[in-house]
């Protein structure tokens, strides 16, 4: 995996990652999150970009051992099938949705973004999720 946010305590790895991109924000789900949010709410490529950055920034710092405020910032979404939880690191409407491996020590990986469509998590991002979790921690990063 070539993309990654390395800080003193932990690097932050993409699912997505297919060795071929210099940025997070090239990933298809980043694509699709932005192009859903711009759809619905014609928001426009400056939020987008504003989104991007901030979300990195939040990233670097969590990389780097400080706690995100909760659930502003951070916030505990569900279980994984091991019983323990994944997250979403927030920014507007965009959403990062991961979990801390427990394959690798130190690495937190994110699953894939999406756009808040609602106040509830969605089913399929859910599903999203626990499939990326079980082929990482089960499959082997």
């Amino acid at each position: 995996m070539k993309l990654s946010i390395k800080g003193s305590r932990l690097t932050v790895r993409f699912v997505e990652d297919d060795d071929s991109m210099e940025n997070w924000n090239e990933l298809p789900s980043w694509k699709e999150a932005a192009a859903i949010w711009q759809e619905k709410d014609r928001c426009k490529d400056t939020q987008i970009e504003k989104a991007y950055v901030q979300l990195h920034i939040k990233m670097q710092r969590m990389a780097n051992g400080a706690r995100l405020r909760n659930p502003d910032h951070f916030n505990t979404e569900a279980d994984l099938p091991d019983k323990k939880k994944f997250y979403a690191i927030k920014q507007g409407k965009m959403r990062a949705y991961g979990w801390f491996s427990n394959a690798e020590k130190g690495v937190f990986i994110i699953s894939h973004f999406a756009c808040k469509k609602g106040r509830k998590l969605a089913p399929a991002d859910t599903r999203r999720v626990v499939d990326n979790w079980e082929a990482i921690e089960r499959g082997g990063l």
